[in-house]
């Protein structure tokens, strides 16, 4: 996918020259972003500016490990300076941990070059009002990175979060990326799914949650590692990737299971199973078993049915007549599709 370059005016050009910070307030819920540099002045973080910057990021990797209570972030960056050598403060920038109820950050590590470098948390000047519920503490973590001249030099960031208030969902700051000469030459996203239960519903990019979704770009790497590329991507400073994980039962609010289960209510296809682990799909299969009260022998799933049809509207309750014949035509055709999907991981 080509990500278009938009025209960058001079107007444009002067508002890089402003707070990384004011992308943070633009973008209050976030707690991480891109690698970014910054000039040191007494002790506080200022942004540098891209007027003289001869330094490019031809290659960002993210890649985001999902897990039940956290999600984990590692970024490889190629940078290549076709000027002099420059010694630069760069800056991971990020909110006060638990900001807003979103989660905080916290085993944060980052290299150079393959080397483990240590790094400061230096606070961001501010010069707009606080108010309004705005978190009062903006810092950053920086550490000072070398650029040799007309060379590449590779970095590395990485740290884990908590989900906070939204449950398996994830936010990736890049805009920040926009600091650096040029557009960012490539960005692998990498996806890698450790949760039993959840799936990625969808992956969007853009100034909000709401922007562009970007799903039919994923491509399956393994049982459990989805990856996008993108090429010459020239984001705007607050444009994030946001990736927003479901329950496999689509079990959500306002109504319950199985109000939002698409498998009792429309065929399927094998293309729209892609997207879910082999695990997964004996569980989707034997739900709909089990919104007929199928009395089930295994024990996994005797328990997990308990567990979670407590919930659904009906609930789930063993039905010892169960017969196939109780099935509708729709059910047993997406039966036999999931099946023949298990059959082939």
């Amino acid at each position: 996918m080509l990500h278009g370059h938009p025209h960058w005016g001079a107007w444009n050009r002067k508002m890089k020259k402003y707070l990384i910070a004011l992308v943070i307030l633009l973008f209050p819920n976030l707690i991480f972003s891109n690698d970014t540099f910054f000039s040191l002045s007494g002790g506080n973080l200022i942004p540098a500016t891209e007027d003289d910057v001869s330094i490019e990021m031809q290659e960002e990797t993210i890649t985001i490990d999902f897990q039940e209570n956290f999600y984990e972030v590692t970024v490889d960056f190629v940078f290549y300076n076709s000027g002099n050598t420059v010694n630069l403060n760069v800056g991971f920038p990020f909110f006060a941990p638990g900001a807003l109820g979103n989660g905080k950050i916290y085993d944060f590590r980052c290299w150079t070059n393959d080397k483990e470098t240590s790094f400061e948390d230096l606070p961001i000047i501010r010069s707009w009002d606080s108010s309004n519920n705005q978190p009062k503490l903006e810092n950053a973590y920086t550490r000072t990175i070398k650029f040799e001249k007309q060379k590449v030099t590779k970095t590395k960031i990485q740290y884990k979060s908590t989900y906070g208030r939204t449950k398996w969902d994830g936010y990736y700051l890049f805009g920040t990326g926009s600091a650096w000469k040029n557009s960012i030459g490539k960005i692998n996203l990498i996806i890698i799914n450790n949760l039993m239960y959840g799936y990625p519903e969808d992956i969007r990019m853009g100034k909000n949650i709401w922007g562009k979704s970007i799903k039919e770009n994923i491509i399956k790497v393994d049982e459990k590692t989805y990856e996008i590329v993108l090429y010459n991507v020239e984001p705007e400073y607050n444009e994030i990737f946001y990736f927003h994980f479901e329950d496999i039962l689509n079990d959500y609010g306002p109504k319950r299971f199985p109000a939002y289960f698409p498998f009792n209510k429309r065929i399927t296809t094998s293309d729209e199973l892609s997207i879910y682990k082999k695990d997964q799909l004996r569980i989707i299969r034997n739900a709909i078993y089990a919104l007929h009260g199928y009395p089930f022998k295994s024990s996994d799933l005797q328990e997990y049915f308990k567990n979670v049809g407590k919930e659904w509207n009906p609930p789930y309750k063993i039905n010892p007549d169960f017969s196939e014949d109780d099935l509708s035509d729709i059910e047993k055709q997406n039966i036999k599709t999931i099946l023949e999907e298990e059959n082939k991981r």
